[in-house]
């Protein structure tokens, strides 16, 4: 089995590059179509929503396209209210 270094350098190898991102939120909106993973964190204390099911506080979603170079859709979600923590790669 290999270790997250040992993929981590296979990616470079390869010359492919993952950017995450760290976003914090209180109010709707989209991830960018493209993404290969995304993790929504409700942090705040009234429950948020990810598409159109309910986030509760302190839980946790990630979706990923997996590993034969699929990209996710656009996502819809809506923090209002609340504190929702999303982390995507690309």
């Amino acid at each position: 089995m290999a270790s997250s270094s040992d993929i981590s350098l296979e990616l470079i190898q390869r010359g492919i590059k993952r950017v995450p991102t760290y976003t914090r939120v209180s109010a709707g909106g989209n991830t960018p179509k493209g993404i290969r993973s995304v993790t929504f964190y409700n942090a705040g204390a009234a429950n948020a929503t990810v598409l159109t099911t309910n986030l509760l506080p302190q839980e946790k979603l990630t979706i990923d396209a997996g590993g034969q170079g699929d990209h996710l859709d656009e996502i819809s979600y809506d923090g209002s209210g609340t504190d929702l923590v999303i982390v995507t790669i690309t």
